[in-house]
């Protein structure tokens, strides 16, 4: 048994159509359709059976609505941090100016004490 590890940064560029876990490289590393196309034109039946299989897949309705979901939990999750960051730098300055004012009343205090220490 073993594991292999493939990086598809690292498949070269050309494409041997008699090299079957190439091409199958070649796939995963697909972009656009235009990649896809490319690969079936060369004729493989394995690749033309994967490319297919793919393309059913994700014109489904249940990919569709999966893909759908994914795209809104994306925009829900930036959405919730956006107002969490504009809510937490509202709590960081409300926390400020409620210190501030601890401080300055705190000051203003220690100011009359003296004050009246000195007799004034």
């Amino acid at each position: 048994m073993g594991i292999f590890v493939f990086e598809l940064g690292k498949v070269p560029d050309e494409i041997d159509a008699s090299n079957l876990l190439e091409l199958f490289l070649h796939a995963f590393r697909a972009d656009t359709e235009e990649d896809l196309e490319i690969l079936e034109k060369l004729g493989v039946p394995e690749m033309n059976e994967m490319i297919t299989a793919y393309r059913e897949i994700t014109t489904s309705p249940d990919y569709v609505d999966l893909e759908r979901k994914r795209v809104m939990s994306r925009l829900d999750e930036g959405q919730a941090l956006s107002n969490a960051r504009r809510k937490g730098f509202a709590e960081g300055e409300e926390s400020a100016n409620s210190k501030w004012q601890v401080e300055r009343k705190s000051m203003a205090d220690e100011i009359a004490r003296l004050r009246a220490q000195l007799g004034e």
